[in-house]
């Protein structure tokens, strides 16, 4: 609806003025659109989800782009070499690798916009905006490593130079990373001593969250990951250290800015489609894609072998032989369907068909993707003009039509729908004595999974972290609280032992008593139910 606003507002400035007025500056888009959005995600992202599912998000937003960053340039080139892409295209391999690259870049805002009016349930919608948010960080660092190549000159680019870019892209994934929580560790200490200070608590929650994005730029790191990374390390620690004031304050704040980013940058899509400067057409260019995104998003299967059985120009067989080797090692486990087909096996709760479909479907192209191709330098990328008409398209058509659609594949599919119900203290509690059961029975087996480690988090964060980042009232809460859940589960266990003992009774009816927290009532809770959860 906004993309629609708009182009209906860029239409009447075009034939008021006779030209167009209004665009979207990238500069703008960056340094203060963009900061809102990521930081609102990032600070509010439900840290314990996202973590659960860390492995499944860096899978996608790592492998699965620059699977799709490599072989839609790859193919984009092949198709200009079969003369299917017009000559008038003037890019060589290194140009359609960079268009790949930032055509592959899919928008958490349209992602959010579109999946948060969904209500898909809660593991997808993390698995989906958290790959959307991760894949722009990629997307841009793999951006500028393409640019230096570029700059260079394709001919001028060496076996080292390779080698170079992706330990350029470590270093700066890497160290956006760690400049995100460095500043988290530095908010949530500040956070610590402003008991007396309530009325700029929000002020400090603000400034450091946008400090961690500004000084990873200034550094030429992912500033993306600094502040998603700087959001979710400070929450827990921030959020108990301010005044519930100060929380409400933060949250209304954010989600305002954060909406207010959206509406200006789906309204300015609209206004810059309608730039005639913008259009240099190729249907060659356009369609092909169109389809490659979608597809190798999809299924991962690599085009090129049937394009290499009809091809005779021995320059493009060429080509193809000399990746035959390393495209072989991915093309069957990559994209969507080849990356869940991985991480199945090593997931607890798989991700069937049904979350593949709507997963392929949620890549979502939008600003990020339109912004990186106005920066581009025309003198360096002849053929600018066709890949900022092409992103536009792109743009246009997955969040208009995909956007659109995905609501009654939803609902079609009957996919599993969030509850948006806050888990009762029984709940949380067994889902705590779970854990723990899960990391015995890790440390039996002599492995060292992910609850082994989660457990050594946190206990790192109990002996260091919480003592120097939360104020001592809020410390003494979190031991009081640690004991009432030992409590619980120690009433358990002697009940259920109870029972086991006891003849001719029936323990899937027995109840336990549990305490709830200091004050509150009792609660009945079957073993029944217990099983279920």
């Amino acid at each position: 609806m906004l993309i629609l606003l708009g182009l209906v507002l860029g239409g009447v400035v075009l034939i008021a003025s006779k030209k167009q007025l209004y665009q979207l500056d990238p500069s703008l888009f960056f340094l203060f659109l963009l900061p809102t959005i990521v930081g609102d995600a990032g600070y509010f992202m439900p840290a314990r989800l996202f973590f659960d599912n860390l492995g499944a998000i860096l899978t996608y937003a790592v492998v699965g782009t620059l699977w799709n960053a490599f072989c839609t340039g790859f193919c984009l080139y092949a198709a200009k070499l079969l003369g299917i892409i017009d000559e008038r295209v003037q890019a060589d391999l290194m140009d359609f690798l960079l268009f790949g690259a930032l055509i592959s870049a899919v928008d958490p805002v349209a992602v959010l916009a579109v999946f948060e009016e969904v209500h898909v349930n809660e593991m997808l919608f993390i698995i989906v905006f958290g790959e959307s948010l991760l894949n722009d960080a990629v997307t841009v660092v793999l951006y500028k490593v393409y640019i230096s190549f570029v700059e260079a000159g394709a001919e001028n680019v060496q076996t080292a130079d390779y080698f170079k870019g992706v330990a350029s892209f470590l270093i700066v994934s890497i160290g956006g990373t760690l400049v995100g929580l460095v500043f988290a560790v530095i908010l949530g200490f500040i956070t610590r001593f402003t008991k007396k200070v309530r009325i700029i608590e929000p002020l400090f929650v603000f400034l450091l969250v946008y400090l961690a994005y500004l000084t990873a730029e200034l550094f030429s790191l992912s500033a993306i990951l600094s502040m998603t990374f700087c959001g979710i390390g400070a929450n827990k620690y921030v959020e108990a250290n301010i005044s519930q004031k100060s929380r409400t304050t933060v949250k209304y704040t954010m989600k305002t800015l954060a909406s207010i980013a959206e509406t200006i940058i789906f309204i300015f899509l609209g206004i810059s489609a309608v730039d005639k400067s913008k259009w240099a057409w190729d249907t060659g260019l356009v369609s092909c894609t169109l389809v490659f995104i979608f597809v190798f998003r999809a299924v991962g299967q690599f085009l090129y072998l049937m394009v290499l059985v009809v091809s005779s120009d021995n320059e493009m067989r060429k080509l193809f032989h000399l990746q035959k080797e390393i495209i072989s090692l991915t093309a069957q486990r990559s994209g969507v369907v080849g990356q869940t087909w991985v991480l199945n096996r090593f997931r607890l709760v798989p991700l069937d068909k049904i979350d593949q479909v709507v997963m392929s479907y949620g890549g979502l192209r939008g600003a990020v993707a339109f912004a990186l191709v106005v920066l581009l330098d025309s003198e360096r990328v002849k053929a600018k003009d066709y890949f900022v008409a092409t992103t536009i398209v792109v743009v246009f058509f997955t969040v208009m039509f995909q956007g659109l659609t995905i609501k009654p594949l939803v609902k079609w599919l009957k996919v599993p729908r969030s509850t948006n119900r806050k888990p009762t203290i029984n709940e949380e509690i067994h889902e705590r004595a779970f854990d723990h059961i899960l990391t015995a029975v890790e440390d039996i087996a002599g492995l060292q999974g992910y609850h082994h480690w989660r457990d050594k988090w946190e206990q790192f964060d109990k002996n260091y972290l919480s003592k120097l980042l939360l104020r001592k009232s809020v410390y003494r809460k979190s031991e009081l609280w640690e004991a009432y859940q030992k409590i619980n589960i120690r009433d358990a266990i002697s009940v259920i032992d109870q029972v086991g003992l006891s003849s001719g009774s029936d323990p899937t009816q027995t109840k336990l008593v549990l305490r709830n927290s200091p004050g509150s009532e009792t609660r009945g809770f079957s073993a029944e139910r217990n099983r279920m959860m």
